[in-house]
């Protein structure tokens, strides 16, 4: 019921994907696909500052808090611990996709694809696209990129009230930390703490059911722009309801090389339905 108009046959954009825990969705606008996700030697990524997003639990400052004891002398530690967590969490990058509902049974009871709010406030109001990646292919992906310096931390994010989103603070004996690596101390509070930190959002925004990536850097100097490659975690590309067919062109042009598959979302019976282009 939920993607109709759908024949599956030889298909990788096939009932049985995008029903599945592995398929997730990333809404954008038709020009940063043409231009910038399709538009290098290989498909790419983004990630985008938490500063940038819709949610103030995200784009003011965390209320962390740091309290101890300093070593004679060294009364500013404890600003320098706070200072460093603060300076890990904004040089920290995330990428958003949306996932599936499913009831207590196991079956699908909302598709991420077809979500008209989702379309309407990340997907251009119905004129962009939806990349349709694969979960498992995209943490592989990521995975090769991994090393001593930046990690990438995954999870689903958590809604929860206010009252719930409480940080726990950081306590630390300055007079134990060795050559005063405070640095270190603030990464591991971090990494510790990474569920409240980059897993949690207000429950207004659960109808998203976000899949996260967040990219920690783990060096001490500032962070640039941060790409993943999806080269093989991209399966497909979905146009909007209003998608304008002078844009079409572009991206088929683009995506045949890629061999990826491109479908419609259309306005029938009062819902989103998934059609052939």
């Amino acid at each position: 019921m939920l993607l109709r108009n759908i024949c599956d046959e030889g298909q990788v954009l096939s009932r049985e994907f995008l029903n599945s825990e592995d398929a997730i969705f990333h809404y954008t606008r038709k020009e940063t696909v043409i231009e910038h996700i399709l538009g290098g030697e290989l498909p790419h990524l983004r990630f985008g500052h938490f500063s940038g997003t819709n949610d103030p639990w995200e784009y003011r400052p965390k209320a962390t808090t740091v309290s101890g004891f300093a070593p004679s002398g060294r009364d500013t530690m404890l600003d320098e611990a706070f200072w460093w967590v603060y300076r890990i969490l904004q040089q920290s990058r995330f990428l958003a996709f949306c996932t599936n509902r499913y009831g207590r049974d196991g079956d699908i009871s909302e598709s991420g694809l077809l979500k008209p709010r989702m379309w309407a406030q990340y997907g251009e109001n119905h004129w962009g696209v939806c990349l349709v990646l694969s979960k498992t292919d995209l943490e592989k992906s990521l995975k090769r990129d991994e090393n001593n310096l930046q990690e990438f931390l995954k999870s689903e994010v958590t809604y929860v009230d206010p009252d719930e989103q409480r940080i726990p603070g950081l306590p630390i004996d300055a007079r134990r930390i060795r050559n005063h690596n405070l640095y270190e101390v603030a990464l591991q509070y971090v990494l510790d703490n990474k569920d409240v930190l980059y897993f949690r959002k207000a429950r207004d925004f659960e109808d998203e059911r976000e899949y996260r990536v967040v990219y920690l850097n783990k060096m001490q100097h500032p962070t640039e722009e941060v790409f993943v490659t999806i080269r093989d975690a991209l399966k497909g590309i979905v146009f909007g309801d209003r998608f304008p067919d002078q844009y079409r062109p572009a991206i088929v042009h683009l995506v045949e090389p890629l061999k990826l598959e491109l479908r419609r979302v259309r306005w029938q019976d009062s819902a989103y339905v998934l059609t052939s282009l």
